[in-house]
């Protein structure tokens, strides 16, 4: 990726944190409830911006763990990488691009109830290799071949609870990458 996309990419997240913090702030100065951000969530209740490091590969990675830092950035010659991402939110590794666009399904068996069936999630993504670009829908645990590379959903969450409606802006998605 040239230091031009790289830059725009920057200047893109930059801009949507900006005005995802000053919606919040608006809104906190209202009587309103403030809107729901899309940031990773950490078990002990610590909260990440969402705003990303781009690597010299081009990947962006978020934010993790109790302090909050970036994690690595992936090796030149790797050939494997996991990713996270939330609905409508790109994200880049191993020159693959990955945008989940919406929810299928969603018939995973609540937490808190005994199921026959665990069920599963069923994610429509757009996906971008090199010049290529096409939509696949992704069943949770099952690879499919894009380009060159497998990419299986591996993990949603939040996890479904009986009687609670998990709303969309909630849903992060994890997708394993591996090179062929």
């Amino acid at each position: 990726m040239n230091k031009t996309k790289i830059l725009l990419v920057a200047i893109v997240i930059l801009v949507l944190s900006f005005l995802s913090f000053k919606n919040l702030t608006d809104s906190m100065g209202q009587n309103t409830q403030a809107p729901e951000v899309n940031v990773p969530n950490i078990p002990d209740g610590t909260a990440c911006t969402a705003d990303a490091k781009i690597c010299p590969d081009g990947t962006a990675v978020g934010r993790t763990g109790p302090k909050c830092e970036f994690m690595a950035c992936p090796s030149p010659n790797s050939t494997h990488a996991t990713v996270t991402t939330y609905l409508d939110r790109t994200v880049t590794s191993l020159n693959l691009t990955i945008n989940p666009k919406e929810i299928v399904s969603d018939s995973r068996c609540p937490l808190d109830v005994q199921c026959v069936w665990a069920g599963t999630v069923e994610v429509r993504t757009q996906v971008s290799f090199k010049s290529s670009q096409s939509e696949k829908t992704f069943m949770l645990g099952d690879p499919q071949n894009v380009g060159d590379f497998v990419v299986t959903l591996t993990d949603v969450t939040p996890n479904a609870t009986a009687g609670k409606i998990i709303p969309v802006s909630s849903y992060q998605f994890t997708y394993q990458i591996k090179k062929n």
